[in-house]
């Protein structure tokens, strides 16, 4: 058996503190129920599984600030059935969000970032489970963008199948989504 220096071990266990999920005296749980990346013995909030995430852009990660982006956590996959997502770990090697679509055209420029709703049941064209972007204009006028393709794998830009996938703003907000809390 190697052994640890207590510098490395402070609880003592025989486990290098760095390489214990939650950190020295607390024992992970090796599950996480909400698919967040964190153990669910050292989680604060576990929520419902979150499948996908949205946000204004980031130039620190290259993104234009201008747009929104619409991420799959592909650590859901058993849930949401897509699997072999492209993931960029480029900028982070802990990244599990593969990139859905943003928004492409000059009409969804420069919305902002509200909020993500994943629609509970089907209102015309739009499928329950669809994931709904809800952004405001500089008017703070409320508008709702839904992905063109959202069960489709994520491919790595300059695959031979890759194709650019957009946001597509829609002409009314889908029953029950508004920008309101």
């Amino acid at each position: 058996m190697a052994m640890v220096s207590k510098s490395q071990d402070i609880d003592e266990n025989g486990t290098p503190d760095k390489l214990q999920p939650c950190g020295a005296f607390t024992q992970a749980a090796n599950k996480d129920e909400d698919l967040d990346g964190i153990d669910d013995a050292c989680d604060p909030e576990i929520t419902d599984p979150i499948l996908c995430t949205a946000r204004n852009g980031k130039s620190s990660l290259g993104e234009d600030e201008d747009r929104i982006y619409l991420f799959r956590n592909t650590r859901a996959a058993n849930l949401t059935g897509v699997t072999n997502d492209y993931v960029d770990k480029s900028k982070n090697q802990n990244n599990a969000d593969a990139l859905i679509g943003h928004t492409l055209s000059e009409e969804t420029r420069g919305l902002a970032f509200n909020k993500l709703v994943v629609m509970k049941e089907a209102d015309g064209d739009i499928k329950k489970g669809t994931p709904i972007i809800l952004a405001k204009d500089v008017n703070e006028k409320c508008y709702a963008l839904k992905p063109e393709d959202y069960l489709s794998p994520a491919l790595k830009p300059g695959a031979k199948d890759y194709k650019l996938r957009g946001l597509i703003k829609l002409n009314t907000l889908p029953k029950g989504a508004s920008c309101e809390e």
